[in-house]
């Protein structure tokens, strides 16, 4: 096992026995095998789709990012510079102003995924129509960010005089597994799996990308096809996330980057190492936002923020060269 797998193990197991609601020495009984009935009620019926969801939602947060970087030919790219994640929080938006809490459990996810699928398919439509190269995708994934972003906080300041629907927007935008239940679990699970067997093959063309377009199309890569690919793939993992959780930022840049800095710019190794490394950071960060200030919760998107925030700039700071 890796020192990867192994912080990985350990990260399983210190969300599923932290807690609110947990005691401490559930740890030891864990260990001895014998977990009191109540514990383990609590575990299986609650703590366990939370910590399932999350533990998906970290591999497929920066398996996006690593195909969104690897696409762009840029360690500072992410999944949101195309738009999909603002086009799923404003699908999720728009069911919680205009629909009836009763309907939220069904419709949340649907408008979500609808929405992120739309733009995934409306970015691969134009750029394939009229846009070829990576800075125009880079340009109008821009522009339907600004865009999404901006009907979405209208949606917000139409909500100010509904105090109800008010906060369960800005829960949603803030991001958080609370309400995660297995429905949640098998959604982003799926999307997980669906995603690995179509991108680990692809991992030989996004080394022979990583070398420039011409050496790529040399070896008889089609760049236009690779890319439709990687958005729609990008599309399928960050809707799922998001129908699920609401937005929660900055996994998809911060973890690829850190693996890159461990194993190399390999993207099969990449990927993969990636994919555990988001999976213990998102694990981790929902164990400090439901525990720091319990037995109230931060949102997971407020602390990702948090933490990836300063490490975007502090990348930008040690770049050799000006973003471009």
């Amino acid at each position: 096992m890796s020192k990867a797998s192994g912080f990985l193990f350990f990260s399983l197991l210190l969300s599923l026995l932290f807690g609110y609601g947990t005691e401490p020495s559930w740890i030891f009984e864990a260990v001895r095998g014998r977990l009191p009935e109540e514990a383990l009620q609590i575990i299986l019926n609650i703590r366990a789709p939370r910590v399932a969801s999350v533990f998906f939602s970290g591999m497929a947060l920066s398996a996006a990012g690593v195909i969104s970087q690897g696409i762009f030919r840029n360690t500072l790219a992410s999944p949101s510079l195309i738009g999909v994640d603002s086009a799923a929080v404003l699908g999720g938006s728009l069911v919680i102003f205009f629909l009836p809490t009763l309907l939220f459990p069904i419709s949340i996810p649907v408008a979500a995924s609808l929405g992120a699928c739309l733009v995934t398919a409306f970015v691969v439509l134009i750029q394939r129509k009229r846009f070829k190269s990576t800075g125009d995708l880079l340009l109008i994934g821009f522009g339907l960010t600004t865009l999404l972003g901006g009907l979405t906080s209208l949606v917000l300041n139409l909500s100010t005089s509904l105090p109800t629907k008010s906060q369960m927007l800005l829960h949603w935008l803030m991001g958080g597994f609370s309400n995660s239940g297995w429905p949640e679990v098998f959604y982003i699970g799926g999307a997980v799996l669906i995603s690995s067997l179509v991108l680990f093959p692809l991992c030989s063309k996004l080394d022979a990308l990583a070398l420039g377009n011409d050496v790529a199309q040399t070896l008889g890569i089609d760049i236009d096809s690779l890319r439709t690919i990687a958005v729609l793939i990008s599309g399928l993992l960050i809707g799922s996330v998001t129908s699920a959780a609401g937005a929660v930022p900055f996994v998809g840049l911060v973890i690829p980057h850190i693996s890159r800095i461990q194993l190399g710019p390999k993207h099969h190794q990449l990927l993969r190492r990636s994919m555990i490394n988001g999976a213990s950071f998102l694990l981790l960060t929902d164990l400090l936002a439901r525990t720091v200030i319990g037995p109230e919760e931060l949102q997971v998107g407020v602390v990702t923020t948090l933490i990836g925030s300063p490490f975007f700039l502090w990348l930008l700071y040690k770049r050799d060269k000006p973003y471009a």
